[in-house]
Parts: structure tokens; C-alpha cells; sequence
């Protein structure tokens, strides 16, 4: 997130999308959505509130003043994530009092002053810890100290495939934060309190190969299942629509859906992932994401598997506004509908993924379908998503399902599904809920 404060340069190369990791990709531009290991709550693993909920599905705000909760809470948001420091700041027991007010579980850094709460307060207000915010980024030398990083034989240590014989060579930024030393810091916040999930949330690059804001580690994907091993929630962010700087993601919403699978291919499917949305100008005056994006992001990534959104409320133009989201009505009306929706959905999105559940035929061939399965308390959910901003109809070829008819949730309408097929139109980047009865074994 942090990474938006400052432009990083010209992009080298674009990065074409060439399959969903988890899904396969048909020569039609189908998509067949794989399993996951959800089911119970949002964060298995973790037997204390809110993670063991399976009503709760978590919809976070990244760093945002407490006074503004009241409004939050009204547009369906149930978890705070972040206290804002400057750098080199740190979190003091007292500071947690306000966010105890506002009735919302709190995720961030562990200091030595949030530890002192959460041994005062075990049911306190704070639920979970953030790590260090993009370590995948490259590092200012301003930071270099606070990661032991003094000489060059420190760097050079760090990062020995990479060796310089100066700290000079390494220019403006350093290298990004070794794999190695978050995993050591997530070992050691794991030791000082183990009841609490560590989230760990990346630049895009988890998304996007070809971001330079990597610096030496630009396209060495592979550095990703090493972070993992870091955290117990990973997460990432990348703003198709407002990133007028990186012009090979510029309107390409999809990039949302190929992070949350490589992420999931990256950890094994064994941590959940979560993702963040943008909702305002974010750096870019001329460009707002209208109510129609904001919903095609969120359900990308849920489709695509993921486990928690978060959104990135935050805009630094035209002027700053630190709750820039409360600022643009038509934004927040759409934000507080999308989260009125998957809250009434959270035990359905919590529970199982059906394998294979479908198998979907795009009549576009350059406009891949996305599908997920799931089924909860007798009912079949198909939630499906056009990944490009054109038209298509899709067919979707429903396991062990015969004849029904399916809601299609929220648009006051419904689908004939006839010995298992589902045809319906979608628009560019359109998004389809569908509801419909099991049939009886």
C-alpha cells in the first residue's frame, strides 16, 4: 500500500495472463474453479473470535482513524486493520483504548506495548497482528538500520546472490526485506503469542510479475513461498483502475483473480488469502473506480478463492483524505451493498469449495469465465465472473445437478437450468450470483 506514495518507474515489460493457477484454462476461455480448503471460519487454525466464526467474513479498512467507525460499521466493515505510526513509531497500550470503542476487532503491529494489552486484555480488542507492510518492496536506505542492515557485508548477507561491493550500488533502494528475516519475525511474534494469526501483506508483484517496485528480486516469484512461511494470513495489493503509472495493469481488473491463485499456489492452499480493493482516487485525480469495478474486484477475488478483502480507503489526490471512501457516495453506497451481500453470504463463501464443482464454455474465446461451487445447508451457489471487459454468454455444466431454476441474486430475475446446463449472458467484467435448490440423492 505504502508503495503508492511514490512512483517506481517505468515498467520493462507486461505481463500477459497465461492460466489461472488453480483453475484450468480451456482453449474456449472457460475456467473450472479448484478446491480449496475452506470450511468453518475465516482463519482455521485459530479457536477464538472472530476466526472461528463462520458468520464472520472478514471486511477490513487499512489504517483508519477510529472516530470514523460509526460509518464503517454502517457500510458493513467488522475489522480495523492497522494503527498509523510514523516511521519508526511504535504502539502504545493506551492507543488501544479508542479502537476498544468502536466495537470492531483490531489487526496490528505487535510491540512491546500491544503485548502488554493483549496480557492485560485476552479478550481485548485486538484479534490478530499485522507484519511489516510490502517487505517484498525495495527498502529505503532511511530503513536500512532497522533491519541490521549497517554495512555492506550486512546486505551483502542478506542477499548474497546479489553482492555489491558498496552501499552506493545499491542506488536510491536497497534490496527488498530477505524471506529469511520475516520468517525469524513471525517465529518470534508466534513465541510471544500464538492464539493470534500474523497477516503478511505484498506488493504487486504477487500479482504481477513485472513490477519494478522489486527492485534486484523483479520476477523471482519464487521468493513468495519462502514470505509465506511467515505469516498465517497472506494478502496482497494491486489498483488496475487507478494505476496510471504501471500502464501494462492499467484497467486489467483480472490482475485481482491471479493474485489470490498464485498466492494460494504459492502457500500449498494452506493459508488463507485475502486481498485489497480500491475504492477512491487512491494517487490518481482524473480516475475514480466507479460502483460497477468495485464489485467486479471483490468478486474476482472471492471467486478466485480469497478469504478477506480489505479496502484501501485511503487517497492522496487531489488533496489528501485519510477516510477518502467516506468523501464519494456513490463509492460508499456501493462498498456498503457488496458488504451487505457477502455478509449474508459468509457461511456459504466459509464453507467448502465443490471440486470441479462446474465446468464453464465461454462463447467469446478471449473472455475467460471464472466459477466457483459451493453448497450450504441444501442449497447450490454458482458465483461467476467475466475476466475481460467484453461480452459473452456462458455455459456452465453443473456437477450433479439435473433440472432447476436458478436465482440470479440481486437482479430480480432467474435462469432455467436444464439437465444440468446454465446459459446466461455476461457483459464486460459482469459478475452473476446464482442460487438454486439441491436436488434430492
Amino acid at each position: 500500500m505504502i508503495r503508492l506514495f511514490a512512483a517506481l518507474g517505468a515498467i520493462a515489460f507486461a505481463l500477459v495472463l497465461t492460466g489461472v493457477a488453480l483453475g484450468q484454462e480451456k482453449p474456449d476461455g472457460g475456467t473450472v474453479r479448484g478446491a480449496d480448503k475452506s470450511g468453518g471460519g475465516p482463519c482455521p487454525g485459530f479457536n477464538r473470535a472472530p476466526w472461528n466464526d463462520p458468520n464472520f467474513f472478514p471486511l477490513g479498512v487499512w489504517c483508519q482513524d477510529p472516530k470514523y467507525a460509526a460509518q464503517y460499521k454502517a457500510a458493513g466493515i467488522n475489522l480495523y486493520k492497522g494503527i498509523w505510526h510514523p516511521p519508526g513509531g511504535t504502539i502504545l497500550a493506551q492507543e488501544i483504548a479508542p479502537y476498544e470503542k468502536t466495537g470492531l476487532p483490531l489487526m496490528c503491529g505487535q510491540t512491546e506495548g500491544t503485548l502488554q494489552y493483549v496480557r492485560e486484555h485476552p479478550e481485548g480488542v485486538i484479534v490478530g497482528w499485522l507484519q511489516g507492510d510490502e517487505p517484498d518492496n525495495v527498502q529505503d536506505p532511511k530503513r536500512w538500520p532497522t533491519l541490521g542492515w549497517n554495512t555492506i557485508e550486512d546486505i551483502n548477507a542478506a542477499w548474497p546472490e546479489h553482492q555489491k561491493n558498496s552501499l552506493e550500488e545499491w542506488g536510491k533502494h536497497g534490496p527488498p526485506i530477505p524471506p529469511k528475516t520475516i520468517v525469524a519475525k513471525y517465529e518470534q511474534w508466534r513465541k510471544n503469542d500464538p492464539t493470534r494469526p500474523i497477516l503478511l501483506n505484498f506488493n504487486p508483484g504477487a500479482a504481477w510479475e513485472g513490477f519494478l517496485g522489486r527492485g534486484c528480486r523483479t520476477g523471482k516469484v519464487e521468493d513468495y513461498a519462502q514470505y509465506m512461511k511467515g505469516c498465517d494470513l497472506a494478502s496482497f495489493d494491486i489498483y488496475p483502475v487507478t494505476d496510471a503509472t504501471h500502464k501494462a495493469i492499467t484497467g486489467k481488473l483480472w490482475y485481482l483473480a491471479r493474485g489470490v491463485e498464485n498466492l494460494r499456489k504459492w502457500n500449498g492452499d494452506q493459508k488463507p488469502v485475502w486481498t485489497c480493493i480500491e475504492c477512491t482516487h487512491i494517487d490518481n485525480e482524473n480516475v475514480l473506480p466507479s460502483p460497477d469495478q468495485i464489485r467486479t474486484e471483490v468478486w474476482m477475488a472471492l471467486i478466485a478463492g480469497c478469504r478477506g478483502i480489505d479496502y484501501f480507503c485511503h487517497e492522496f489526490k487531489p488533496k489528501h483524505n485519510g477516510a477518502g471512501l467516506l468523501s464519494h457516495p456513490e463509492q460508499l453506497q456501493a462498498v456498503t451493498a457488496i458488504n451487505k451481500q457477502i455478509t449474508a453470504l459468509a457461511p456459504v463463501l466459509n464453507s467448502p469449495t465443490i471440486p470441479n464443482g462446474a465446468a464453464v464454455k465461454s462463447s467469446n474465446a478471449e473472455v475467460p469465465v471464472s466459477v466457483m461451487v459451493k453448497t450450504f445447508a441444501g442449497t447450490r451457489y454458482v458465483f461467476a465472473v467475466a475476466l475481460r471487459d467484453q461480452e459473452t454468454t456462458a455455459t456452465f455444466t453443473l456437477k450433479d445437478t439435473g433440472d432447476a431454476v436458478a436465482e440470479v441474486l440481486g437482479e430480480n430475475r432467474s435462469v432455467a437450468v436444464k439437465g444440468g446446463l446454465l446459459a446466461d449472458k455476461f457483459k464486460g467484467y459482469d459478475v452473476h450470483l446464482y442460487k438454486l435448490k439441491v436436488p434430492a440423492p
